[in-house]
């Protein structure tokens, strides 16, 4: 008799402790659905943004004007145009030797910056 009240007392807190603990992690995790939600929003509304600038940055009299202004560029002519055996081919030994010659010419300007900017620095202390 006394096991059954037992029994017949602690399942219902039991089962309230359990209903409590599912019913917090439901609204924990329908939290996190609406911070989704709202993350999702906030990103269509810049990728709307984003449409927006790109179809003002792309627009053909938009380019055309800043092409007249800044660049200057023509359609290409028929004769501006060679076929790939009319391309002298570059040797791979003359390419390192070039290699070689850019890469000792530009050790040693950093080096003469360098060797600048420490007398600079030692003059003006």
């Amino acid at each position: 008799m006394l096991k059954s009240l037992v029994l017949w007392i602690s399942l219902p807190l039991f089962l309230c402790s359990a209903l409590f603990h599912f019913k917090h992690e439901v609204q924990v995790l329908e939290d996190a659905i609406q911070c989704i939600k709202y993350d999702i929003i906030e990103t269509q509304e810049c990728i709307e943004v984003l449409d927006a600038e790109w179809g003002h940055l792309t627009d053909p009299q938009r380019l055309t004007q800043l092409n007249a202004q800044f660049l200057k560029l023509t359609p290409t002519e028929p004769k501006q145009l060679v076929t790939l055996s009319d391309i002298p081919e570059k040797s791979i030994i003359n390419q390192k030797d070039n290699d070689a010659a850019f890469a000792q010419n530009t050790s040693s300007n950093m080096a003469q910056k360098l060797q600048s900017k420490t007398t600079n620095v030692t003059l003006k202390s």
